[in-house]
């Protein structure tokens, strides 16, 4: 007769395990989200990229909302007082940005998909939502 099953200690750190059941509930609320299931699923590239930007972000930025791309992809959208940002992973590797101050007037950028390029559109984003007493910027 064997003897007790004993579990597998783990390889990963704590904080990783608890960054990774984190990322596992953003893929399952991007794939599983009736409201966004007429737009294409999300690649993993992309769902990977649209996370690994949050994190990279948060500390800087408060999303108003992670959606579906209407093109496939992963959208991470920003609104203060009236003006709009986004940041678009497409499902084919490409990274854009938005602003806007209102209706019609967008401005859309590429984006370096890289810490810089990141941090390029961090900047963009920022400026563009900034206000007096902004909910959406956190201190750096």
């Amino acid at each position: 007769m064997a003897g007790p099953v004993r579990r597998a200690e783990s390889v990963l750190s704590r904080e990783t395990e608890l960054a990774l059941s984190k990322f596992r509930r953003f893929r399952r609320h991007l794939l599983k989200c009736p409201r966004m299931s007429e737009f294409p699923v999300p690649s993993d590239d992309a769902m990977k990229a649209a996370w690994l930007f949050l994190e990279h972000a948060g500390h800087r930025l408060k999303p108003a909302a992670v959606v579906r791309s209407a093109d496939g992809g992963v959208t991470i959208c920003f609104t203060n007082h009236g003006h709009y940002a986004d940041i678009e992973f497409c499902n084919d590797g490409e990274v854009l940005g938005v602003t806007s101050n209102g209706p019609g007037n967008a401005d859309v950028f590429d984006v370096t998909p890289s810490p810089s390029g990141e941090d390029y559109a961090i900047a963009r984003i920022t400026g563009s939502l900034r206000s007096s007493e902004s909910p959406v910027l956190r201190p750096a």
